[in-house]
């Protein structure tokens, strides 16, 4: 049987059919680990993710993991589902506020050919954004050479005036590099999107225009956990993960102010305003 619902809310849910193996989400291989069920062995057995920063790190004279990106499974429930993201931009702290971000979810359930789009939003809790100096390396123009180049031609094309323009390169030089980390809770509610059948889930963040660029830091990220053992009981009281969602309390930034998902008829696009 399928089962088609649509949505128009910026953060979506999408039941895909297809195996384990599979990336749950098009345009490059994710970052993914195996684990046992959330459900079975708790989400504290379950592996964090983590987006390799070090070769920026080794570019910019920083310590290791200063520049790596997280992803956690903290909730495994019959109520909800949340993740804890972690997000550590370069030099502008736009990048890490989750507001400059899309993010969506997928998973996967053994033998069943299902697509959906959740009806309802997620609730996010804003990490605050912080700042910290570091001593690295910053770029410094330099004028390495200069090269003669025509100025001016006559009506035969010939060069009557030349004139000397610098050529320049990128030095590396001590100097105070600005990382910015940031992220939050991302929560759903469990309504059948993970179940002891369940094969895979992934989690996809999308960088906005107000992001940064790509200059800060990547401008996707994909989080997949292949889940091993579907079937068989949960460890929690014998309950299967899967459950009616339960309301969970508005999302709240670091000054208190209640966080929102924003409609958008991008179908699942849009972004995390706060008001």
């Amino acid at each position: 049987m399928r089962k088609i619902i649509f949505a128009t809310l910026s953060v979506a849910f999408v039941l895909v059919g297809c195996g384990p193996s599979h990336n749950l989400f098009a345009g490059g291989r994710p970052l993914s680990a195996q684990t046992q069920h959330p459900g079975k062995v708790g989400v504290e057995q379950v592996p964090p993710i983590f987006h390799d920063g070090s070769a920026l790190e080794r570019q910019r004279g920083l310590p290791p993991g200063s520049l790596q990106q997280e992803a956690r499974i903290v909730r495994a429930d019959p109520q909800g589902l949340c993740f804890n993201v972690t997000l550590r931009g370069l030099d502008d702290p736009r990048f890490p506020d989750l507001r400059n971000w899309t993010v969506h979810f997928r998973s996967v359930v053994a033998g069943e050919e299902v697509e959906s789009v959740q009806d309802d939003a997620p609730n996010i809790e804003l990490i605050p954004v912080q700042t910290q100096s570091f001593q690295g390396l910053v770029p410094v123009q330099v004028q390495v050479g200069s090269e003669t180049v025509c100025s001016q031609t006559d009506n035969a094309g010939r060069c009557v005036r030349w004139r000397e323009d610098a050529i320049y390169g990128t030095n590396w030089v001590p100097g105070t590099v600005m990382v910015s980390t940031g992220g939050g809770n991302i929560c759903y509610p469990n309504t059948q999107h993970l179940t002891l059948d369940t094969r895979a889930v992934a989690l996809r963040l999308n960088a906005g225009r107000n992001s940064g660029g790509s200059a800060a830091g990547p401008a996707r990220l994909t989080y997949q956990w292949d889940i091993a053992g579907a079937g068989g009981p949960a460890t929690s009281g014998g309950q299967q993960a899967a459950a009616a969602p339960a309301a969970a309390p508005a999302a709240t930034n670091g000054g208190g102010q209640t966080v929102q998902v924003q409609e958008s008829s991008a179908g699942g696009e849009g972004t995390v305003p706060v008001q």
